[in-house]
């Protein structure tokens, strides 16, 4: 399978400073993050001055020993969640652990072993929060399985719905996402594994490869910022000391 990602014009100066913020969501006070933990499950490492370094990284690829992100995507996932630099990019969970296990090829191929491999990393991981950043073509009881391990582990596993068919659709271990346009926010959605996330009709941008900067699609954005609102919500809408579940956040984030 492909992953579907379209590499953006880059440039070595960003157009205009992004600051993404909980604050836009109706989080009040100052959330970032703290000790969360984000598994980016797709081509690579993300590595970029404006960016936190990666708490950790696993080649998941069979004759690959390169554990970076030669192809961008990732890089654009971490300055939406990690960003630092006042100057250029902030992140919406700077404070959040990213970790990243690479599954897919540079040439934007991957398969159901390479990607399974990879979800069960982020669970030994004790991963709070998932990107995948390529699926399934086909429904997989193995997968599925792997799936419903990490919703006992209160692991959120986020995937775009253009990476989605109709066989996946409504399985209850994924949280699909879904951008449309508005004023930032999370919205309620047709089914409990879908999650609508509006964004302003403007252009946004983030990281890129070689230290430049790039126009984020919208797609991608949507389930970056999400898992940053994820990462927060574990520990502000937790209850005596436990960490919110998937249901209890996107409850929260959807009042």
């Amino acid at each position: 399978m492909k992953m579907k990602f379209k590499k953006p014009i880059a440039s070595q100066k960003i157009k205009k400073s992004m600051f993404y913020s909980t604050q836009d969501f109706g989080i009040i006070g100052k959330c970032q993050g703290y000790k969360s933990k984000i598994c980016i499950i797709g081509c690579g490492a993300g590595g970029h001055d404006d960016t936190i370094d990666p708490s950790d990284m696993e080649v998941l690829l069979d004759g690959c020993n390169d554990p970076n992100d030669n192809i961008g995507l990732s890089v654009m996932h971490a300055g939406v969640i990690g960003g630092i630099n006042k100057k250029t990019i902030c992140g919406i969970a700077p404070k959040a652990e990213i970790y990243y296990a690479k599954c897919i090829d540079d040439n934007k191929i991957t398969g159901l072993k390479e990607i399974s491999a990879a979800l069960l990393w982020a669970i030994v991981n004790k991963a709070n929060v998932v990107i995948l950043d390529a699926f399934p073509d086909d429904k997989s009881n193995y997968f599925d399985s792997i799936l419903e391990k990490a919703k006992q582990q209160n692991i959120t596993v986020l995937v775009r719905l253009r990476d989605i068919n109709e066989q996946w659709e409504d399985d209850e271990n994924i949280l699909i996402v879904e951008p449309i346009e508005g004023k930032f926010a999370v919205l309620p959605s047709d089914k409990p594994n879908k999650c609508r996330i509006a964004i302003p009709n403007k252009d946004f941008y983030t990281t890129f490869l070689m230290g430049k900067y790039a126009k984020i699609e919208k797609e991608d954005l949507s389930i970056s910022l999400l898992a940053g609102l994820f990462s927060v919500g574990y520990q502000k809408f937790g209850e005596k000391g436990k960490a919110a579940t998937t249901s209890q956040i996107l409850k929260k984030l959807q009042s």
